[in-house]
């Protein structure tokens, strides 16, 4: 978990997930393990950092493993939050870079 040290009194609270599945298609067995998280941390009264992690493998013969870390950094007031988002997977094969704005409407109890 990243936090600054200047942050050490901010709120800081996540998660773990853990998942384990078998899927049967067509004769051929694949395991599946997920291994992942996030953890979010306030910057400032407004302002908030997410990050999160996670690691997917699948496996029958051998094996593909897939990483993914996200993090997000966005202000967030009484009706809205908005900010960016930077995401890097990772494949066997080669990796993928996102960078993107992020934005979200809070409507209140319908």
């Amino acid at each position: 978990m990243l936090v600054p040290a200047a942050q050490a009194g901010a709120e800081t609270n996540g998660y773990i997930d853990l998942s384990v599945g078998q899927t049967d298609v067509e004769g051929s067995d694949l395991d599946s393990i997920n291994l992942g998280g996030a953890a979010a941390v306030d910057l400032s009264p407004n302002w908030r950092a997410q990050f999160d992690v996670d690691v997917n493998r699948l496996s029958e013969d051998g094996s593909f493993t897939t990483t993914n870390v996200t993090a997000h950094v966005y202000y967030e007031g009484a009706s809205h939050a908005i900010g960016g988002v930077l995401s890097n997977r990772d494949y066997i094969f080669g990796s993928s870079w996102s960078l993107g704005i992020e934005g979200q409407a809070h409507m209140g109890a319908l």
